[in-house]
C-alpha cells in the first residue's frame, strides 16, 4: 500500500456535548483538586483585567495575568487538576474549554497550552492554544477549543495540567473557562474525498490500471482502516485497506491493490471511501467520500511505434510537478509506445548540452515535446501523443553496450535496419535517462505550486510542503547522457540505405558517476531526419542492452559483423559470421557514397581478416558486406 502524509489546517466546528465526565467552570470556589503553581487565580473581567490585557466578559474563569506584574518579572504557571478522571466510558472521548488568549509576545515568545497525563507525573501535550480572535482577525475574544482524547481511550486515570509561559519578558496572560471531557462532538468517521481516480486516464489497451483516494480526516480519533469501494462498469470491487494511522486533520492518499487490465475503448468508474475503522456504519455526508462517475479511454495503437517525450523541468519550477506526473502518467500508460526523458536545467541534474538544445526548441517551462517537433502545456500533450503514435515506423532500432564495474566506463553501440528505403540525412543518436534518481539537500527539493491546494489537486502534490523537502522527491526518466550532439551525428549514415540493410554505429565511452545507478537506466536509440526530427525511437533497459553485446569475440551470431579495434589507426579487424550466407564482396565507403576500396574474401560465409588503413585520412567511413539479397553496414572512425 502506498500513501503519502502531511497535516492540513481546518478549522473546528463545535457542538455541544454529551455524556460528560468532567465539568469545570470556575462558577464556585476552586476545589481542593486543583494545585495552582504560579500566579494563578478564579476572577472575573472587571478585577482580572488591566492596561494591556483587557478581558471580555465570561463570568467566573481561571486567569493569570502576567501584565499587571510589570517588567522584570518572569511568570511561570501551572494549575494542575490532581484527582484522576476516569473516561473509560468514553467511546469518543475529548477534551473541550474556552480560552482567551491574546499570545502578543510583547518581550518574549508567551505560550499556553494544555497537558495530560495518565499517572500524574508524565504529561504530554494535548492543546497549544494559539491567538483567540474572530473570523476576520480584528477583535479578541474567548474563542472555543476541542482536543480528541483516543491516544488515551480506555483509561481510568487521566490527569489534566493548564500552563501558561511569559518566555521570561513583559507579556499579557492567559484565561482559561468551561473545560469539559465529554462523548465527541466530532464524529469519528468523518473524511473528505479531496480527490480519486485512476492511475491512467487514457491507456493502451491492455495495460492493467490501478485506483486511488486522497482524504482528509474529520474525525475525532485516527483512522486505521478503511475499505475502497472501486466501480467500474457498473460491477463493484470492495478492497479494504488496513495498517494505517491517519490522525485528525491529517490527510493521505492511498493506492488500492486492485490492478485492472483496461480491454475497452471505454471504462466507467467511480471510487468510494466506506466502512472507517471497520464499524459497518455510513458516516455522516456519505456523498463527501466519492468520486463523480469517470472515465477510462482505452487506445490501439501502432503497433511497437515509441515516441520521443521529452519535458523541460527543474527543481526550482513551481509549476513543474505538471509535467512530471504528465511524463511519468505516459510512460506508465503506454509503457511499450513512449521514450520519457526529464530533461532538467539549472539544477543538479542538469546536462547542459541536453537543456540547452531542448531549450531551442521550447523555452518554456514546465513544457512536453514530443519527436523534437511541438512544444504542448503538460494538460494538452496526450491527443497529440496519440496522433504520433499511430504513425508508421520506417526503422528497427536497437543499442548494445558494455560496462566496465571498475572504472564505470559504459560504451555503447547502435543498429539501424529499415523498414523501407531511406534517402537523405538521417542521423542515429542514443539518450540515456535514469529512473528513481533521490538526492540529498536544498537543490533537489521541488517547489511546488500545489501546496495547500490552492491551484487544484495534482496526484499527491497538493497535500505535500512547498518545496517538497528532497526526501520526499523520487524523480524519474532524468536525462543523464546524450552520446552524441543534441541533433546526433552528422555523416554517420550513408544518404541511401536500403530496406533490410543493417548500419551501425559506435559512440565514445562515457564514464559513470558512482552516484548513478546503471541498473536504472533507460537506453533510448533514436532516428533523427535531416530537420533535426525524431523519426523513431526504442526503448531497453540496462539489462537489455547488456544482452545485447555485439563486440565479443565468444558470441558470434548468424549474420553479425564485428569490426575492432573502433577507433582505428592503420589497420581494421573484420570477423564475420553470415550463417551459411556467402558474402561476394567487402567495400569501404566515403560517409559521401563515394566507394574506395572493393574486394572478394577468401572465406565467403564465415572468418577473419585484416584491412590496411594506411591509404585512408581520418574520418568515419563504412563497411559494407554484399550478400545475394542484403547489404550490411558497419561504421567506424580512423583517427
Amino acid at each position: 500500500m502506498t500513501y503519502f502524509y502531511t497535516l492540513l489546517f481546518i478549522p473546528l466546528c463545535l457542538a455541544s456535548l454529551s455524556a460528560q465526565v468532567f465539568n469545570e467552570s470556575f462558577e464556585s470556589d476552586i476545589s481542593e483538586s486543583w494545585t495552582l503553581e504560579g500566579n494563578w487565580m478564579r476572577s472575573d473581567a472587571e478585577n482580572a483585567s488591566s492596561e494591556y490585557f483587557d478581558i471580555p466578559d465570561n463570568s467566573q474563569f481561571l486567569v493569570l495575568n502576567d501584565d499587571i506584574d510589570g517588567q522584570g518579572v518572569t511568570n511561570y504557571g501551572e494549575a494542575t487538576y490532581n484527582f484522576p478522571i476516569d473516561i473509560s466510558g468514553l467511546t469518543k472521548p475529548s477534551l473541550s474549554l474556552e480560552a482567551f488568549f491574546k499570545d502578543g509576545d510583547f518581550q518574549s515568545d508567551e505560550q499556553a497550552y494544555v497537558m495530560v497525563s495518565t499517572d500524574g507525573v508524565n504529561y504530554e501535550l494535548l492543546l497549544d492554544i494559539d491567538r483567540t480572535v474572530n473570523e476576520d482577525e480584528s477583535l479578541l475574544i474567548w474563542k472555543s477549543f476541542e482536543a480528541p482524547l483516543c491516544a488515551y481511550l480506555g483509561s481510568q486515570n487521566l490527569y489534566l495540567k493548564l500552563v501558561y509561559s511569559d518566555g521570561g519578558g513583559w507579556n499579557y496572560g492567559v484565561c482559561f473557562d468551561k473545560i469539559t471531557i465529554s462523548e465527541s462532538s466530532l464524529i469519528d468517521r468523518e473524511l473528505t474525498l479531496l480527490d480519486g481516480g485512476a492511475t491512467c486516464r487514457d491507456v493502451q489497451i491492455g495495460t492493467p490500471v490501478s485506483f486511488y483516494g486522497s482524504f482528509t480526516n474529520l474525525g475525532a480519533c485516527p483512522i486505521y482502516s478503511l475499505d475502497m469501494e472501486i466501480t467500474i462498469n457498473g460491477q463493484v470491487y470492495t478492497e479494504t485497506i488496513e495498517g494505517l494511522d491517519i490522525p485528525y486533520l491529517s490527510s493521505k492518499t492511498v493506492f488500492s491493490d486492485l490492478a485492472l487490465e483496461i480491454d475497452e475503448a471505454i471504462t466507467s468508474f467511480k471510487v468510494e471511501i466506506k466502512n472507517i475503522n471497520g464499524d459497518g456504519i455510513d458516516q455522516i455526508n456519505a456523498e463527501d467520500n466519492e468520486t463523480p462517475l469517470l472515465q477510462i479511454n482505452g487506445h490501439n495503437l501502432n503497433s511497437n511505434k515509441v515516441v520521443l517525450v521529452e519535458s523541460n523541468t527543474g527543481t526550482w519550477c513551481p509549476e513543474c510537478p505538471r509535467a512530471e506526473v504528465q511524463l511519468n502518467e505516459l510512460a506508465r500508460c503506454f509503457p511499450d509506445h513512449v521514450a520519457a526523458v526529464a530533461v532538467h536545467s539549472a539544477d543538479p541534474m542538469n546536462v547542459e548540452a541536453y537543456s540547452l538544445g531542448l531549450g531551442q526548441i521550447d523555452n518554456q517551462f514546465p513544457s512536453m515535446i514530443l519527436n523534437r517537433n511541438e512544444a504542448y502545456l503538460p494538460e494538452e500533450v496526450v491527443i497529440p501523443f496519440l496522433v504520433a503514435a499511430q504513425q508508421d515506423r520506417v526503422a528497427e532500432l536497437r543499442s548494445a553496450l558494455s560496462f566496465d564495474e571498475q572504472s564505470r566506463t559504459l560504451s555503447l553501440q547502435s543498429e539501424l535496419t529499415p523498414i523501407q528505403n531511406l534517402n537523405g540525412g538521417f542521423k542515429l543518436n542514443v539518450l540515456i535517462a535514469e529512473k528513481n534518481v533521490q538526492g540529498e539537500g536544498q537543490d533537489y527539493d521541488q517547489a511546488n505550486a500545489f501546496s495547500g491546494g490552492n491551484s487544484g489537486s495534482l496526484y499527491g502534490y497538493e497535500l505535500l510542503e512547498d518545496p517538497v523537502p528532497s526526501s520526499q522527491m523520487v524523480y524519474q526518466h532524468v536525462g543523464r547522457f546524450l552520446m552524441d550532439s543534441f541533433s546526433g551525428g552528422n555523416g554517420d549514415l550513408p544518404n541511401f540505405m536500403s530496406e533490410s540493410s543493417i548500419y551501425q554505429r559506435s559512440y565514445e565511452n562515457v564514464t559513470v558517476p558512482d552516484s548513478m545507478d546503471v541498473n536504472a537506466f533507460e537506453i533510448i536509440t533514436i532516428l533523427l531526419d535531416d530537420q533535426n526530427e525524431v523519426v523513431d525511437a526504442q526503448v531497453q533497459s540496462f539489462q537489455d542492452a547488456l544482452q545485447t553485446i555485439l563486440n565479443t569475440e565468444d558470441s558470434m551470431e548468424d549474420q553479425e559483423v564485428i569490426v575492432f579495434p573502433n577507433p582505428a589507426k592503420e589497420h581494421l579487424t573484420v570477423r564475420y559470421n553470415m550463417g551459411g550466407q556467402r558474402v561476394y564482396t567487402m567495400s569501404i565507403w566515403r560517409h559521401d557514397g563515394v566507394k574506395l576500396r572493393e574486394w572478394k574474401p577468401l572465406s565467403a560465409s564465415l572468418g577473419e581478416m585484416e584491412v590496411s588503413l594506411r591509404d585512408f585520412n581520418a574520418g568515419v567511413y563504412f563497411l559494407q558486406l554484399q550478400l545475394e539479397e542484403q547489404i550490411i553496414s558497419k561504421v567506424f572512425v580512423i583517427q
